[in-house]
């Protein structure tokens, strides 16, 4: 199941990309709860899927993991999860991660230039985190 972003979402992901297109360094993407969060996540990932990238979508509580891999799943994006001991299938080309897990592990190293990554609900925020890219192991998607 596919949704139409509203406008809003819409200017959000065109503002992202122009970033990223700028080739900035870490791009952050802030939004009140409710306000489709996970919907523009997923707009962003069908993208990088199509163009052959490899994306982890990275949340900080196991609930999340729970309803990100829910959501992926009723909009048709094939993933793995790596959680813990929950962790499956971590060569699929989306993984949904715990950033605790991510952490403690990293992630599956991928070649230079192949990936993206959508870090969900401030992984850092009350994780003792003080550096963003420590946390979402951007050097593993460089």
């Amino acid at each position: 199941m596919v949704f139409d972003l509203r406008r809003y979402q819409s200017t959000a992901l065109d503002n992202l990309r122009s970033a990223l297109a700028r080739k900035t360094r870490l791009v952050l993407l802030y939004s009140p709860t409710g306000s489709g969060k996970t919907e523009m996540g997923m707009a962003m990932i069908r993208g990088a899927v199509g163009k052959g990238k490899r994306v982890a979508f990275i949340a900080n509580r196991v609930e999340l993991i729970a309803q990100a891999s829910r959501r992926f799943l009723a909009a048709g994006i094939p993933h793995g999860i790596l959680q813990g001991q929950n962790t499956i299938a971590l060569d699929s080309q989306v993984l949904i991660c715990s950033i605790q897990t991510v952490a403690k592990r990293g992630l599956p190293r991928l070649p230079r230039g192949s990936g993206a990554h959508s870090c969900d609900r401030s992984p850092c925020k009350g994780q003792g985190c003080t550096n963003a890219d420590l946390a979402c192991q951007a050097g593993h998607f460089a």
